[in-house]
């Protein structure tokens, strides 16, 4: 008896490696290739698209189980978006653990290779994406009108076996994301693109891992997080995630070559710091994007223009980005013991661009801000102020149209290197010959000083500002320095243009001085006993040119002698004889007191007021 059940069972096992055996020639003969058309028939129903690809293979291995692989796999986009495909891949391999889903109808894939896969995503100018309609053809057929594909999901959700995968590794990858909403359109690659998802499955939560390169030769780019997959509900659902940069890795080159809205924006010459981006969840269904909330941080940063003598470093900012807001939390800006402080909101940034923002600058050293080497004219001191603004768009010709602010502005502790104003401007009044040699030649010393110093100190300055019409106004300025008064208004624009006009002050102590060296310079005294001259500057910072209205000077020189000499006419016509002036006493020969105020004749009176009215 038992001799027989061995023969049974030795015959059942001969049989079972027979039939283990037949399965596995047939398998490593079989060609899934004559099953093509209808592999790809079924594909197209299943996603609403042309399919295609070149070879498919199924075949039995002992260490990967059933084997199938696919290469040149071709998913065409959706109408009305472009001509290429939507999606490429080089080849796709994968292994399923045969006892699994012949126990428990469970597909067990123990790995997923994709090798070079690259995908266009395009948002549409009516805000569509073309992997919204993904599938969505297949479920209306099979299903009601009204279900929206719920039902058919539904039903596929429960009829299709559970399907987990242990690895899946995507590499070589490249994502193209092109959003024709905006103006111009925004394209951004990302490419060296690699996934790492473990424990995949058709129901539960799982990981993964993307890592990358964007406007950059080398990875710079990773995010992590979960996903979780609701095939009832045709969502996806996206959580705990996390994205980080490194500005460093960038390549500007590469940024303003592909983004069409920097054409004519001047690029830094460097950037740096560690951008930390954290998004709590986010869901994405066949409508798009769910509303959502993304905290960003930046640390470490670093920018550098090549107009700038130094980079702003360290900077440090906090964001908050919705779908259509982001807001600028905290932005600090540091540059050597100065910092610029900004907050502000950036609204509708994908169409209409509204910006608000407010800007504290604290004590920025103007030396260690511009480059001033090749200056002929250069400015140090430490700058302060506030600045609010707001506008839309940011091309140079939206920020002119659009851009309104105001603000003030302060410099401490300021010189202007290689250059000494009051004796530009005294030697800008030509009708006077070589005034400023003359009065270098009879000033006391320690005036002389003041026209002998290769620069010019100043002591303070300050304006307030108002933008608008592309055009910033400067108003209420005031500089006050060694040995002169400036105040007046003035403007500038967009390319560094300015100028300023206004009333250039010699105090009293030093007109007094003045007139005494060169006695034609009383004409030009007002009743303060201060020096006025009219002054106008304007060029680029750097490169000042400054110019004194010679037209109202010869006119008060000619007013004040031509009443002088009516005077004396009048004198002699009613035989008046002028008082001798007053010697001064030895004692104060020398002083630079200024003249006392004296009260004016009805006669001089009349007098001035007659030229007044000649002049005017």
């Amino acid at each position: 008896m038992m001799k027989i059940f061995k023969i049974i069972f030795t015959s059942l096992i001969i049989l079972l490696l027979i039939g283990i055996a037949g399965i596995f020639i047939f398998l490593q003969t079989f060609d899934a290739n004559r099953f093509k058309p209808q592999i790809i028939s079924a594909a197209r129903d299943a996603l609403g698209r042309a399919v295609d690809f070149d070879d498919i293979a199924l075949r039995l291995s002992l260490s990967k189980g059933l084997e199938l692989s696919l290469k040149q796999l071709r998913i065409s986009d959706s109408t009305g978006f472009q001509n290429k495909d939507f999606l490429r891949v080089d080849s796709i391999s994968l292994g399923v653990e045969v006892m699994p889903l012949l126990k428990k109808r469970q597909i067990l894939v123990s790995s997923i290779n994709i090798n070079s896969p690259e995908c266009i995503i395009i948002r549409r100018e009516d805000g569509l994406f073309n992997l919204q309609d993904l599938g969505k053809s297949a479920s209306f057929k099979q299903g009601s009108a009204d279900s929206s594909g719920t039902i058919v999901a539904v039903q596929a959700a429960a009829g299709i076996p559970l399907v987990f995968a242990k690895t899946i590794l995507l590499s070589g990858g490249k994502v193209t994301y092109i959003d024709r909403l905006l103006e111009p359109e925004f394209i951004l690659d990302i490419s060296q693109l690699r996934l790492r998802i473990e424990d995949f499955s058709l129901k539960d939560t799982f990981a993964f891992i993307i890592e990358g390169s964007v406007f950059s030769e080398q990875n710079n780019l990773r995010v992590e997080g979960k996903i979780r997959l609701d095939l009832a509900g045709s969502k996806v659902s996206l959580s705990d995630l996390t994205i980080t940069t490194d500005l460093s890795d960038l390549s500007l080159a590469r940024l303003e070559s592909s983004l069409a809205m920097l054409k004519g924006v001047e690029l830094p010459e460097q950037l740096g710091g560690r951008i930390n981006a954290s998004i709590t969840k986010i869901e994405v269904t066949r409508e798009g994007l769910a509303p959502f909330n993304i905290s960003v941080e930046l640390s470490a940063g670093l920018v550098k223009y090549k107009q700038l003598a130094r980079a702003f470093s360290p900077i440090e900012a906090e964001f908050k980005i919705t779908e259509s807001r982001i807001r600028i939390r905290q932005l600090s800006l540091g540059l050597d013991k100065g910092m610029i402080e900004v907050g502000g909101e950036l609204d509708d940034y994908t169409a209409a661009q509204q910006f608000n923002f407010k800007a504290d600058i604290q004590d920025l050293d103007l030396a260690k801000i511009f480059d001033q080497k090749a200056q002929p004219v250069k400015i140090e001191g430490l700058i302060g102020g506030d600045f609010t603004a707001q506008g839309s768009g940011f091309t140079l010709e939206s920020l002119k149209e659009s851009l309104l602010g105001e603000g003030s502005l302060e410099i401490k502790k300021g010189k202007l290197l290689d250059i000494n104003v009051l004796k530009i401007v005294l030697s800008k009044i030509s009708m006077i010959p070589n005034l400023v040699e003359k009065i270098q030649a009879n000033l006391p010393e320690r005036y002389k000083e003041k026209l002998k110093q290769k620069d010019t100190v100043i002591t303070k300055a300050k304006a307030s500002l108002a933008v608008a019409n592309g055009i910033a106004m400067l108003e209420e300025v005031g500089v006050e320095a060694e040995g002169f008064i400036f105040s007046g208004r003035g403007k500038a624009d967009f390319s560094g243009q300015f100028s300023l006009a206004g009333s250039f002050f010699i105090p009293a102590d030093l007109a007094a001085s003045m007139v005494k060296a060169v006695p034609e310079l009383q004409y030009l005294l007002e009743e303060t006993g201060e020096i006025r001259i009219p002054l106008q500057a304007a060029g680029k910072a750097g490169d000042i040119k400054f110019s004194v209205d010679l037209e109202y000077i010869t006119g008060k020189i000619i007013k004040k002698k031509a009443s002088e000499e009516l005077g004396k006419a009048l004198d002699k016509v009613f035989n008046r004889k002028s008082q001798p002036e007053e010697e001064p006493d030895s004692d104060t020969a020398d002083t630079d007191t200024p003249p006392a105020k004296q009260e004016k004749s009805l006669e001089q009176e009349l007098i001035e007021n007659v030229f007044d009215l000649i002049f005017k």
